[in-house]
């Protein structure tokens, strides 16, 4: 029975891999990475001559870049992490109001992908909700290692509360259903922002949405308790297989006894399909994965 679930989870793995997006995991495996092997940090972000001012901002700005450095070591020696659970980070690095101007000038305007990546992080390590408009700005940003931090520093800037985030919400909805490169990161942070719950519900049912950004918003909407439940049972008659699953999933994690009948009636529907002769070998592992993990659920409730 592992064994099916193990082949059914790596089906999902490999429609997210065939796509454009980057990582080839879920949102929840990419959260529990502490060394992703996507994340190349800068591990010395040198300044260049078009990026120190020689006037009176010559100095914060050196500054600034010494203490980019100091933070890309602590990262190659995993001492510090945009991984770390949120609210564990706001405040870890102390910056000037210099350095902080500095840092917002360099997310979006450094001269190389490294310097602006690093920046962003910097600027979520900070924790300032001052930094979330110069964030949400560098999700528009062309290279990957630039937008992906950025929105993983996003979860870690002040009370996910609070207005300057929940004011981000639909630039993070906007860069999802793009599907671009690391939209894990995005998803992360989407997931600890409450009124991001609405917009994920919208894209979950909408099938027009692409299967992609289909599957990361059930997965986060597992982390968002009871309130999810009718929205991802709504799903569970999705002819996408790996919408689907990940409903599925969602749900057990959840642990909602509601979904009970539900999953007894998905049930009898994939056996019924299974007999049709007309079913192929691969739909019918697929739907012999999805009845035992429904029926491991079911037993527990018992």
């Amino acid at each position: 029975m592992k064994q099916n679930m193990t082949v059914r989870k790596a089906l999902v793995i490999g429609a997210l891999a065939g796509s454009s997006v980057f990582p080839a995991c879920t949102p929840q495996q990419d959260r529990l990475a502490q060394a992703d092997a996507s994340i190349e940090y800068s591990s010395h972000p040198q300044p260049s001559t078009n990026e120190v001012s020689k006037g009176k901002d010559a100095a914060s700005e050196r500054s600034t870049y010494q203490l980019l450095e100091q933070m890309a070591n602590k990262e190659k020696m995993n001492r510090l992490s945009l991984f770390s659970p949120p609210g564990t980070l706001g405040g870890y690095i102390k910056v000037s109001e210099e350095q902080f101007a500095f840092l917002n000038k360099l997310a979006l305007q450094g001269t190389t992908p490294n310097i602006r990546a690093a920046a962003a992080r910097a600027l979520g390590y900070a924790g300032d909700l001052r930094a979330v408009g110069t964030l949400t700005s560098a999700l528009d940003d062309r290279e990957m290692a630039v937008h992906r931090d950025a929105s993983y520093a996003l979860a870690h800037v002040g009370n996910h509360d609070s207005k300057e985030l929940q004011d981000s919400v639909p630039a993070l909805i906007k860069h999802m259903k793009s599907s671009p490169p690391g939209m894990c990161r995005v998803c992360y942070t989407l997931g600890k922002i409450d009124s991001a719950f609405e917009p994920l519900v919208s894209i979950l049912g909408d099938k027009g949405a692409g299967e992609i950004p289909r599957i990361y918003a059930a997965e986060i909407l597992g982390e968002k308790g009871s309130d999810a439940v009718v929205p991802l049972m709504r799903v569970l008659d999705d002819p996408n297989d790996p919408v689907r699953y990940m409903a599925i999933e969602s749900l057990c994690r959840i642990n909602d006894p509601r979904v009970v009948p539900a999953f007894k009636k998905l049930i009898a529907k994939l056996k019924k399909m299974k007999a049709d002769n007309s079913t192929s070998e691969s739909e019918r592992a697929r739907a012999d994965a999805d009845i035992n993990r429904m029926k491991d659920f079911i037993n527990e409730k018992r």
